[in-house]
């Protein structure tokens, strides 16, 4: 047992570097006292002649050991011989999705049957043979059963107009299927099986044989009724089908139009949406555009395949010459106006620039002023100066010198 009762000596002791002993003994405490163990410091006070001395105590467990003596044993684990860890009372706390005593015990997922199902792994929930579903709720039927349930693994409890070993024959065919045709009357003979008692003018197994059904006029739209084993067949007129050659024929499955039209369903018939440059019932005609006067300003209209050519006059432009011709808007430069002509357009350039789209600015050697095969030179854009050639002199090159005569 740990014993709560302690003697505590204290010493205070002097390693000022001014004193003459260092280590000189100051004071010293004797405290005998009874101390529980605690993670809380208990304070104590010495009055002493030379000092005061405040100090803290505290008597604290052993890792792993809790309790007023120190002698309860608890140390966090997570594998095979538990999964917990330890409050500070020293019990063990269970980890989330373990359970019991030394929480070695899954927790299985929530409604997870206690009797039928179990786990080995938190979350889970694992059926015993016999058992089936998320929650292991549901029996197992037995093998084959078709109609039927259980309430222990194994059964086959049939449903209601069922029988048989596997639940698989029908007691009830009649009510079930009502095999019986035009009136019939079916009777249950037994599983699976019934016999039907037909009315006057039908026949079969199913009373769906009628005898001389021609009479009845049952083919419509001028079809032609023929009585045959079955009861009778139609044979149908043009646009017309089905059993008795009640339903219209889709004309347009038939895929009537050409060149790329829509076929759109018409009574008594279909309709083509021709696309443009063409015509006729199924759209296999050219239309000649040019009898339209598409071509608004062009020398001539040409028809084509499926389209039309026009020659459009200078000036004009666009699948029907409808377009002015205006190639040099916004291409003229340094301040030229593009200016639309009935053979095409141009730049009208400001004084002083030139060229297709007034890019080139005029220069004062443009003018050839230099006289004589004087060479011109141009300053800052705007003077000139003309280097002459020998035997000619002035601003131009205009003035020639005297040539001079030896004797």
């Amino acid at each position: 047992m740990i014993q709560k009762s302690f003697s505590l000596v204290l010493e205070a002791l002097d390693y000022d570097n001014d004193t003459s002993e260092s280590g000189q003994l100051i004071e010293r405490v004797l405290l005998s006292s009874m101390l529980n163990p605690s993670e809380q410091w208990q304070t104590y006070r010495h009055h002493g002649q030379p000092l005061t001395l405040d100090y803290r105590l505290r008597f604290r467990c052993d890792s792993n050991y809790y309790g007023p003596f120190c002698n309860k044993f608890c140390r966090s684990r997570d594998d095979f011989f538990g999964h917990f860890n330890c409050d500070p009372s020293g019990n063990k706390v269970c980890m989330e999705g373990w359970t019991g005593p030394e929480c070695k015990e899954a927790v299985c997922s929530q409604g997870c049957h206690q009797t039928h199902g179990s786990c080995t792994a938190p979350g889970e929930c694992k059926c015993h043979y016999g058992w089936k579903g998320p929650l292991c709720d549901q029996c197992v039927t037995f093998p084959g059963c078709v109609y039927g349930s259980c309430s222990e693994p194994w059964q086959c409890v049939c449903d209601v107009n069922w029988g048989g070993l596997l639940c698989d024959k029908d007691l009830n065919y009649c009510g079930t299927h009502q095999p019986c045709k035009n009136g019939g009357t079916c009777t249950n003979t037994e599983p699976n099986e019934y016999h039907c008692e037909c009315q006057e003018g039908f026949r079969g197994r199913n009373c769906d044989i009628v005898e001389h059904a021609c009479l009845s006029s049952p083919c419509v739209n001028g079809a032609t009724c023929v009585e045959d084993p079955t009861g009778f067949s139609c044979t149908c007129t043009d646009d017309w089908t089905g059993h008795t050659c009640a339903e219209a024929v889709r004309q347009c499955d038939r895929s009537p139009c050409g060149r790329g039209a829509t076929c759109q369903e018409a009574p008594g018939g279909y309709k083509c949406l021709c696309p443009p440059g063409w015509t006729g019932r199924t759209c296999q005609l050219d239309t000649n555009e040019c009898e339209m006067s598409i071509c608004v300003h062009a020398r001539s209209c040409r028809n084509l395949i499926g389209g039309y050519l026009c020659d459009c006059l200078p000036g004009w432009t666009g699948p029907n010459c409808d377009i002015r011709n205006s190639s040099c808007q916004g291409l003229c430069l340094n301040g030229g106006r593009c200016e639309d002509q009935v053979s095409g357009s141009r730049c009208l350039c400001p004084p002083g620039f030139l060229g297709k789209y007034c890019q080139n600015r005029k220069s004062p050697c443009d003018s050839a002023p230099c006289l004589h095969g004087g060479q011109c030179v141009e300053k800052d854009g705007r003077t000139i100066t003309c280097n002459c050639p020998t035997g000619f002199s002035g601003s131009f090159c205009e003035v020639g010198k005297p040539s001079l005569m030896l004797a």
